[in-house]
């Protein structure tokens, strides 16, 4: 789930502002304040990480959002700053990314893949786009702007692996440029290839470039990227020095095996070398003063007749123990021969190649690529008006309600006898501090759920086809099966976050935008019992409201809940917005349910109204007092 969410001259959000985020995390304030900016730049990254155009840096009007052109969106349009992005993951230590975490087909062409069961620990992004340097009038700029820099930090949870970390930032030279200082003809790349020179590799720790064994030396030269994640590392290197490595660990290695495997990947040998090696191979045989075996001789004859590099390993691999380590140690002592008959005095040739991210970090870039694309779910403020039948769920996923609950009947209908983890609400009914989880199917999970809101007694569903999916319920007072057209708006808002909350796997984060909307106040105040609830699954909500009563239900619940469990679990920011920028307080309710530091406009209308309609009756009372003593006097 998201621990932390950076944000930097996007929209109002002018100063770089890093917000923690709870288990329940709510964002209050006035209209326009800038409640919405955070939620909408989690979307942006969510529909930019879950487009197929993986050539894309950011997604600014997808499938989620639709947020114009840069322009519209950087602080006081100035196009001339970078948006940045920035957010921590944390992986708790029971979850299993093995199973948790999908892979996928983009994904496995770049980078190679090793899973950590016990892993955890959390994960650091960050990401910063924009047209600087664009051309003016160029409109594709401002609609798809550019990656400016990218970091990608993997902390484990094994305090003894230090973090693995990779930084990458735009170059202020043209790819072209740069390809030619690192002697690689550009007219010989390809545009995808030609493009990773538009990167600079800043950092890259040591622990992140372990498994470079093929080109120790190399120079990073670019990077390649899935959207803002980077995906390999360019490194430009010297053939023939690589070659030269190649075959001095394959006469100096005292390992038979390893030798094979070298040999397999592709070893040549020159006549210099292969010269030497004979030289000291016969030389390890005379020394010993002893008779060889025929299968010995014989291996040794055959080398001498092809001067491969098989037959030479098979030659060792034949070699008794001792032998063998007067034979290394023969070969090392004569390593900067080796190394120049190997060299052959041949130029320098420059290739290109890529080169995967460590384990840590590509398990890193899968686990951020998953979360959005996976487990992070959004509820628009608006839902889908009442309807007598819903059409078919239109998404791959068949537990996608729709960012407006368009597919909730289909939802509920596919997935209704399967079973989900839930608290009952019975637990809230009696005011208990213990808050069990027990397993139901998804439609009495549901119906529990709306019972206790006092929304409905019965829910059907129907599969009609072609036509969609057919959706009645009774209400409280009214046991009657009705189509949500005859029983208002209220069933409509809140059964999808009720369906798409419990349909959710533990580790998801739920965004909410007034999830409020037509509902009735008592309704409004459970809702707040159903987020608590929801958190206690280790589902992480996010909610952006209006509502005095979902604010004043938490407070209850803190103040009535075992210790600090739920204060603890939630907190608030107070969104305030001055001169056009919009500033983030935080608010946290203590265990006794009091907020201690209550901020100028926090929901205090409602006690000045109080207090106004009590000072005015007092005042109507005094006069009408008067009246009547002024009409008996007369």
């Amino acid at each position: 789930m998201i621990k932390t969410w950076r944000l930097a001259h996007f929209k109002s959000v002018f100063d770089e502002t890093q917000l923690a985020f709870a288990p329940l995390t709510v964002f209050t304030g006035a209209n326009s304040s800038g409640k919405s900016t955070i939620i909408q730049s989690i979307l942006l990254t969510a529909q930019t990480l879950q487009s197929a155009v993986i050539a894309r840096p950011v997604v600014l009007n997808g499938h989620i959002a639709r947020l114009g052109a840069f322009p519209d969106i950087v602080s006081n349009s100035d196009e001339s700053s970078s948006i940045e992005i920035g957010f921590t993951l944390a992986i708790s230590a029971d979850e299993d990314p093995g199973a948790r975490v999908r892979r996928y087909d983009r994904l496995r062409a770049g980078v190679q893949h090793y899973w950590f069961p016990e892993f955890a620990g959390q994960i650091d992004c960050d990401y910063a786009f924009g047209v600087k340097g664009a051309r003016a009038d160029s409109d594709i700029a401002r609609l798809q702007p550019a990656l400016d820099k990218a970091t990608i930090r993997v902390l484990p949870a094994d305090a003894d692996e230090g973090p693995e970390q990779v930084r990458i930032a735009r170059s202020p030279r043209a790819p072209a440029e740069r390809a030619l200082e690192f002697r690689i003809d550009p007219q010989g790349l390809s545009p995808q290839h030609l493009a990773a020179f538009s990167y600079e590799v800043q950092q890259l720790t040591a622990l992140a470039r372990r498994r470079w064994t093929t080109f120790p030396d190399g120079i990073y030269a670019g990077a390649t990227f899935l959207h803002f994640l980077p995906r390999t590392i360019a490194v430009v290197f010297d053939a023939i020095e690589a070659e030269v490595a190649r075959t001095m660990e394959f006469v100096t290695s005292p390992r038979p095996a390893a030798r094979e495997e070298l040999a397999r990947g592709g070893v040549s040998l020159n006549e210099a070398v292969v010269e030497l090696l004979q030289q000291e191979l016969a030389a390890t045989l005379e020394a010993e003063d002893q008779r060889v075996s025929t299968r010995l001789a014989n291996l040794h004859a055959q080398f001498n007749d092809s001067s491969s590099a098989e037959h030479f390993g098979a030659v060792v691999r034949a070699l008794p123990p001792h032998l063998l380590a007067s034979f290394t140690q023969r070969l090392t002592a004569r390593a900067s021969e080796f190394k120049a008959a190997a060299r052959a005095g041949r130029p320098s040739r420059y290739e290109i190649q890529y080169a995967p991210l460590s384990e840590a970090l590509g398990f890193g870039i899968e686990v951020v690529q998953s979360f959005f694309a996976n487990n992070l779910k959004y509820l628009g403020p608006l839902r889908d008006e009442p309807k007598p039948v819903y059409p078919l769920a239109g998404a791959a996923d068949p537990a996608d309600v729709g960012f407006r609950g368009e597919y909730t009947a289909a939802v509920l209908d596919v997935h209704r006898r399967t079973e989900v983890d839930y608290i009952p609400t019975r637990a809230f009914a009696a005011g208990t501090a213990e808050l069990p989880v027990q397993t139901a199917t998804l439609l009495d999970a549901v119906l529990d759920w709306l019972r206790y809101m006092g929304v409905g007694s019965r829910i059907h569903t129907l599969d009609r086809g072609k036509l969609g999916h057919e959706l009645k319920i009774a209400t409280a007072d009214d046991q009657r099966l009705q189509d949500l057209t005859q029983v208002g708006v209220g069933v409509s808002q809140v059964l999808p976050i009720l369906v798409l909350s419990l349909l959710a796997p533990s580790g998801s984060t739920l965004i909410f935008e007034q999830p409020e909307l037509h509902l009735h106040p008592r309704v409004q105040t459970r809702l707040a019992d159903f987020f608590v609830a929801m958190t206690r699954l280790g589902k992480q909500c996010v909610v952006e409201t209006h509502s005095e009563y979902l604010i004043n239900r938490l407070r209850f619940q803190s103040a009535t809940s075992q210790g600090s469990t739920v204060a603890d679990s939630v907190i608030m920011y107070f969104v305030e917005k001055h001169e056009g920028r919009s500033r983030y307080r935080p608010v946290r309710i203590n265990e006794f349910g009091v907020i201690e530091d209550w901020p100028i406009g926090f929901f205090d209308e409602n006690e000045e109204n109080a207090a106004a309609l009590l000072k005015a009756g007092m005042q109507k009372r005094r006069e009408s007092s008067r009246g009547r003593d002024g009409a008996s006097d007369t």
